[in-house]
């Protein structure tokens, strides 16, 4: 069935309308004609399913048939993310947002090699992760946070139970270790992993981020490329955490 992004405030209790690109999409692009089903997110978690009534050149309106509210998985996983350079950050906004990800929180640290441009990259990142909702099912978008620096994002405190950061010169302590000695498990609400740039963390930077709670963790004795980095670490603290459950 195919899945639309419509606004909440466009949504009554029995009727759903859908105005630009999404109606562009249905119309023009994909054809769907009334009488058809189509499935529908507002981005708050609730999903519905409804049958296009009406379709005109600015708008397109939909009769909602059911909701339903999809359950959100816990420990909630965010992600801090070294700012990349090129169309990386595109990529893992659009993986974090499948493997779901509860929030992305993109920074600027001592060895970042691009800087943010004037225009709001974080508009662009939340377009993207409404597209991969779409995409892939899921009915709540992460948040993608505004570009922050490395120092401000570190020091946050009391929002996150366990705290994460990866270093490839972290030879020791595991993921897994972390689940065996009880500092992770499924009993946790909100678990953030922070992962470098290209450059990686620099050493000042790993003592700050411990003398603030993080715990340095190894991927293993390959170093990966960033964005690689950060699709392993999600999708090993998703198994490790239990999150493969049905749910958002």
């Amino acid at each position: 069935m195919r899945r639309f992004f419509v606004n909440p405030a466009d949504i009554t209790e029995k009727k759903a309308v859908m105005y630009g690109p999404e109606a562009h999409h249905l119309r023009s692009v994909l054809r769907l004609q009334p009488e058809d089903t189509i499935c529908l997110f507002d981005g708050t978690g609730m999903l519905y399913h409804a049958v296009v009534t009406n379709i005109t050149k600015h708008h397109v309106e939909s009769t909602i048939i059911s909701r339903e509210q999809s359950k959100e998985l816990i420990p909630r996983l965010h992600i801090g993310q070294g700012l990349l350079t090129g169309k990386k950050m595109d990529f893992v906004v659009q993986k974090a947002t499948e493997l779901g990800i509860r929030s992305i929180h993109p920074f600027l640290s001592k060895h970042c090699t691009v800087k943010p441009h004037k225009d709001a990259k974080d508009s662009r990142w939340n377009r993207i992760a409404h597209e991969a909702c779409k995409q892939c099912g899921r009915a709540l978008p992460p948040d993608c946070l505004s570009i922050t620096d490395f120092d401000a994002l570190i020091k946050e405190q009391g929002l996150y139970d366990v705290k994460i950061i990866f270093w490839e010169q972290e030879h020791i302590r595991t993921l897994h270790d972390l689940v065996k000695t009880k500092n992770v498990s499924p009993e946790l609400r909100d678990v953030l992993c922070l992962i470098g740039p290209e450059g990686g963390f620099s050493q000042e930077e790993i003592t700050l981020a411990e003398k603030n709670g993080f715990i340095p963790v190894t991927l293993g004795n390959r170093i990966l490329r960033a964005e690689t980095a950060s699709l392993s670490a999600m999708a090993i603290l998703q198994f490790l955490l239990g999150r493969l459950d049905h749910g958002e």
